[in-house]
């Protein structure tokens, strides 16, 4: 379960879906910037490079600060049956609002969306900064014993927020529903 192969498919899965949106994306503000309005298709978009970015950044900062324990599960794809059915639910959601109610939709797309890009940015930003701050302390398993070499880690974020990581992921997961302007 934790081959270089599972990996490499997962690497290639997470850059092809932020690839493919990033594209989509700039499509869109190409559009946007000609006088076109927020299209559901660049909102898609705007939502698609969020958990794209999320998954690659989990990975990427386990490489930097854990790389003996870095594995699939590291990039946290298969983060819990619940975050799939979460997800699962709020692609439907979209497409049947956006396929039903689009004149719903884009009322809400356009008072939402700004609002869910900032927290999804400073969602992920507090995310990073606790995995940063935490270095080799921050693991994305719980603990259930400690080990020797574990330190408590009270500067940066974490002398502000108790748990900043699972408060940065909380803000991230509010935005991406924003930016499907999800009500």
């Amino acid at each position: 379960p934790h081959s270089l192969g599972r990996m490499g498919v997962g690497g290639l899965v997470i850059g092809a879906f932020l690839g493919a949106h990033a594209c989509l994306l700039g499509f869109g503000l190409g559009d946007m910037a000609r006088g076109a309005a927020l299209g559901a298709l660049t909102q898609w978009a705007l939502y698609g490079v969020a958990p794209g970015s999320f998954h690659a950044s989990e990975f990427l900062l386990a490489a930097i600060y854990r790389p003996a324990e870095l594995n699939y599960d590291s990039m946290l794809i298969n983060h819990s049956p619940q975050y799939t059915a979460a997800a699962l639910a709020a692609w439907l959601e979209f497409a049947l609002e956006t396929a039903l109610a689009p004149a719903l939709k884009a009322r809400a797309r356009a008072a939402g969306v700004a609002l869910g890009l900032a927290l999804v940015g400073a969602g992920l930003a507090l995310r990073v900064a606790a995995q940063r701050t935490a270095g080799a302390h921050f693991a994305h398993q719980i603990m259930t014993e400690r080990t020797r070499s574990h330190k408590l880690v009270t500067h940066g974020v974490y002398a502000t927020f108790r748990h900043p990581a699972y408060c940065g992921w909380f803000w991230w997961s509010i935005g991406t529903q924003l930016l499907l302007a999800n009500p």
